[in-house]
């Protein structure tokens, strides 16, 4: 229920955050829509991974894998746009590794399997 309710309210932060890009309210064109659509996806994605971080069924190594596409796909949010694609994945890795770095934290602060039950 969790990873339902993170997809949803995060996908809606998305499609108003395109707002940014695209007045799709305004100006309902086919590509101001189409922005949207990808920016709600992008959220619903996200909502996904931190759902699943959230979730205490996730093992640890999931919840490291999902640290890394979070913050992945928070580079795609703010990498795109009016700049060239190698920018766009200079952003994105490098907030992967951020996600990386987070992501083993985690990892490590909460430690081993045995010592959560």
């Amino acid at each position: 229920m969790k990873t339902a309710a993170w997809t949803t309210v995060l996908m809606f932060v998305g499609a108003v955050l395109s707002l940014k890009d695209a007045n799709w309210l305004g100006n309902p064109t086919k590509h101001n829509l189409g922005v949207m659509v990808v920016a709600a996806m992008a959220g619903a994605l996200l909502g996904l991974c931190i759902g699943r971080i959230v979730k205490h069924t996730t093992t640890r190594l999931q919840k490291l894998v999902m640290w890394v596409c979070a913050f992945t796909i928070v580079g795609f949010a703010l990498g795109h746009g009016n700049v060239p694609w190698s920018t766009t994945l200079k952003i994105i890795g490098y907030t992967a590794i951020v996600g990386l770095v987070v992501g083993s934290v985690h990892y490590l602060l909460s430690g081993s399997p045995r010592a959560q039950h």
